[in-house]
């Protein structure tokens, strides 16, 4: 009996109304009849334990979004004098050719990855895409830890990874064909 509360009380922090045996998502007890598709009360606790029981989730914090444009300078018109987005830092990073510029957008960071070399990968992006959203940049603590960790999520780092990140920092990019075509970056120390 006690554990059955313990996973009822799990429930309702979890915002699950009970009704009869099932939950609903506001929080509020509501007749059967307004919510006809309901995740089964047992079932939701075992998926709630389950998800209790994961020791470490890796993927918690988005650090930056990527833009890829043509012209850092010309870029900077529309994010920082027109939206307002404040520059936090604009660096080149020596041995990429990549010139990045981090603009604060309040909970997560803005970057603009500027290719600086006519034969720089990113020209293709450019050409095929224009400028466009390029990846999405996780916040870890330890780069090295994260790229040996990727297998228990399923997923493998890029080839040639670790690579430099900008203020000392280091990164790795995540294989896209293991998250559905989108590139994801791990960024940390």
């Amino acid at each position: 009996m006690a554990k059955r509360e313990n996973r009822e009380v799990a429930a309702r922090t979890a915002g699950f109304g009970k009704v009869g045996r099932e939950f609903t998502p506001d929080r509020q007890i509501m007749p059967r009849s307004f919510f006809p598709q309901k995740i089964a009360y047992d079932e939701f606790l075992d998926l709630h334990e389950q998800q209790s029981r994961a020791e470490y989730h890796m993927f918690r914090e988005v650090d930056h979004i990527a833009i890829v444009v043509h012209d850092t300078n010309t870029a900077l018109k529309l994010y920082r004098d027109q939206m307002r987005l404040p520059v936090l830092f604009s660096e080149e990073l020596a041995g990429m050719n990549v010139r990045l510029t981090h603009l604060d957008m309040g909970n997560v960071r803005l970057q603009l990855v500027q290719p600086l070399t006519d034969d720089h990968p990113l020209q293709k992006h450019l050409a095929e895409h224009g400028e466009s959203l390029h990846h999405v940049c996780w916040k870890l603590d330890n780069i090295d830890d994260a790229i040996e960790q990727l297998a228990d999520f399923g997923l493998e780092p890029n080839p040639n990874e670790p690579h430099s990140a900008p203020n000392g920092g280091r990164a790795a990019f995540v294989n896209p064909a293991g998250t559905n075509g989108v590139l994801w970056e791990m960024t940390g120390r």
